[in-house]
């Protein structure tokens, strides 16, 4: 596979702007201060969703349970797959696809990592990424990066939701207004665990990479994986900077 070195920063990523509704295409998250969250209708209903709940308890989501090992090791590649809580497809809509991008690049930004592939499918992320700070033999823990990504869906994710939500009265999906509801147990975007893999071979790294690139086509969402931009495909084989940049420049060990 051809990889050529890129260095370019993301202008912008998708996001809800609150007044009108409409998605923006600037760098935004989908974030505003709280107080500038307009309250619920009181005409919605007597018991409004839990969705629309204005506290902050139903963005964040748990830790990783301390009974869940990860394999820190030096020099090794790692290989996600975050799913959404009992598979609902919370991804489904660009606005929500936007708010991972942005945790990807908070990684790359906040901790210094090496992001080499992504895909965002409608109800699971996966992931490729060397887990080291620029110049620094010595891994950041999963467990710290695996929380910083979650804990920025679930807090953001629930922003967007909300302006989707007050804009239609209704998500894209029947499960996800039942959740919206308060229907289900549990009011978090993304799935406590998740699956890690270490990744210490260079056919292994292209394996997942070639996995990241052709699971929109195996699904059937898009007939070439040109047509899906929530992927690192059009970044490696397009040039294509527009949505998020990898780091990898292609070398193999892996030098960062």
């Amino acid at each position: 596979m051809r990889v050529a070195s890129r260095v370019a920063q993301v202008l912008w990523t998708w996001g809800i702007d609150f007044g009108t509704g409409e998605a923006l295409g600037v760098r935004q998250t989908c974030t505003r201060p709280r107080e500038s969250i307009p309250q619920v209708q009181r005409t919605w209903a007597t018991h409004p969703p839990r969705l629309l709940t204005l506290g902050i308890a139903v963005h964040t989501t748990t830790s990783m349970p301390s009974r869940l090992r990860r394999n820190d090791e030096a020099g090794h590649s790692h290989f996600w797959t975050v799913s959404c809580q009992d598979r609902l497809t919370f991804f489904w809509h660009d606005n929500m696809r936007g708010v991972v991008v942005d945790a990807l690049r908070q990684l790359q930004a906040r901790f210094g990592i090496c992001l080499i592939a992504y895909v965002i499918m409608p109800e699971h992320v996966h992931v490729v990424l060397y887990p080291h700070t620029r110049g620094d033999d010595r891994p950041v823990l999963v467990s710290r990066l695996w929380h910083a990504f979650k804990q920025h869906i679930g807090f953001h994710g629930e922003e967007c939701l909300r302006g989707f939500w007050r804009l239609h009265g209704r998500l894209w999906s029947e499960p996800l207004n039942k959740r919206a509801h308060g229907a289900t147990g549990k009011q978090q975007i993304m799935e406590t665990r998740g699956y890690d893999f270490n990744i210490d071979h260079q056919d292994t790294l292209l394996q997942k990479i070639d996995y990241c690139h052709k699971n929109q086509v195996t699904r059937g969402l898009v007939a070439g994986a040109e047509q899906w931009p929530w992927s690192s495909y059009r970044f490696y084989e397009l040039n294509d900077c527009s949505v998020l940049p990898m780091d990898w420049n292609g070398r193999w060990p892996i030098v960062w």
